[in-house]
């Protein structure tokens, strides 16, 4: 289940918090995707240094392990 908000979508996938399984548009492979958090940028503008202890404030990215293309990105709203 994803937390509410925008989601990037550079296919059919409902892109969240938590890793899911897809299919690469890249390398073809069914993969469970890697995802890393990095600051979102008006939480940092707003919120200064406190957004990076915030799980609410961050962008998460989504890329396939294997080719390690990028597959979707969430932004909390």
């Amino acid at each position: 289940m994803s937390a509410p908000g925008q989601q990037i979508v550079l296919n059919n996938f409902d892109y969240g918090t938590e890793p899911i399984t897809v299919t690469c548009f890249n390398c073809k492979n069914v993969v469970v995707t890697r995802t890393t958090e990095s600051a979102n940028a008006t939480c940092c503008f707003l919120f200064g240094c406190w957004s990076l202890c915030c799980p609410g404030c961050q962008d998460v990215e989504h890329r396939c392990p294997q080719c390690n293309v990028i597959l979707g990105l969430y932004k909390p709203s």
